[in-house]
């Protein structure tokens, strides 16, 4: 089932050359908070990331396997990775050149409500928590369940950041926006 693992990581090699392409296309940047929560955030970049690479290193207790792999779970968990990652992607494009890594305001910036934004504030983290839980599932590795921690911090400093961010520069419309769209899964959270 190598074949499997091997799309599981073409998902993930196209979700970051779209990243890396498409950061080369945006506005330049107008305004961007400096505060601490920049180093919290690329530190917890920094520990997802090599979580996500320690499955690959054998012999320590986070690679016990807790999720069997059989070829059904293993497929539904590749389609869950493969419908995250054309989320976030989809999200990402919608975005366009307002799109920036960390939170700041882009020259001329917009507030996007429309495709996946009508349906999330932050669709590109929904497509990339769905796909991070995809892969989780996919390779059912104890180590996944802290990766996942470590992101959910992540996704609530980040999210947190950009919300203040989005009610400073759009004072009349953000908080409408707000009321009427949930942040990461529609209609829920």
């Amino acid at each position: 089932m190598t074949y499997l693992a091997d799309a599981i990581a073409a998902c993930w090699i196209v979700f970051l050359l779209v990243w890396i392409v498409s950061a080369f296309s945006t506005k330049a940047t107008g305004f961007k908070p400096r505060n601490r929560r920049d180093l919290i955030l690329r530190v917890l970049v920094i520990c997802v990331l090599f979580a996500v690479v320690m499955h690959r290193v054998p012999g320590h207790a986070l690679e016990l396997q807790v999720i069997p792999h059989t070829l059904a779970w293993q497929l539904a968990a590749l389609l869950l990775t493969a419908a995250g990652v054309g989320f976030a992607i989809w999200a990402r494009f919608t975005l366009g050149r307002n799109w920036s890594s960390m939170p700041q305001v882009k020259q001329g910036h917009e507030l996007i409500i429309s495709g996946p934004y009508a349906l999330a504030r932050h669709p590109i983290y929904t497509g990339m928590t769905t796909a991070l839980i995809g892969t989780a599932l996919f390779f059912g590795q104890l180590l996944w369940l802290p990766a996942l921690l470590l992101y959910g911090l992540f996704l609530f400093y980040k999210t947190r950041m950009e919300e203040e961010l989005m009610m400073k520069t759009f004072p009349a419309q953000y908080p409408v926006y707000r009321r009427t769209v949930k942040a990461i899964i529609p209609g829920i959270l």
